[in-house]
């Protein structure tokens, strides 16, 4: 039943949060952020999503909304190009088999 409570609370947050995300434009915590950090890894990764957030938020605040919808295709395109990449040395790995870029660790 603990287990089953914690779902459910994790549950009951994450729907208000995107409620509140979707109700007020200026509410600043995504509904992911919860479930995220849970994440074993997230201990590692959370620099470079404060550094997304700060850039987000300092495009949003100085260049506003047509800024931000014109700077979002090129930072699609990094997280694109770096699964792009990887998938590419795990291919290289594979067939050699040799290690090579380690693009995740599952």
């Amino acid at each position: 039943i603990a287990s089953l409570s914690a779902v459910a609370t994790g549950l009951i947050l994450v729907v208000s949060g995107t409620a509140l995300r979707m109700r007020f434009l200026w509410w600043p915590l995504h509904p992911v952020a919860y479930p995220l950090t849970g994440y074993y890894f997230f201990a590692y990764l959370w620099l470079p999503f404060f550094i997304s957030w700060m850039v987000k938020s300092s495009i949003l605040k100085y260049g506003g909304i047509r800024s931000y919808r014109q700077v979002r295709p090129f930072f699609l395109g990094l997280i694109l190009g770096d699964f792009i990449v990887g998938s590419i040395w795990g291919g290289i790995g594979l067939f050699t088999g040799r290690s090579t870029y380690t693009f995740k660790n599952w």
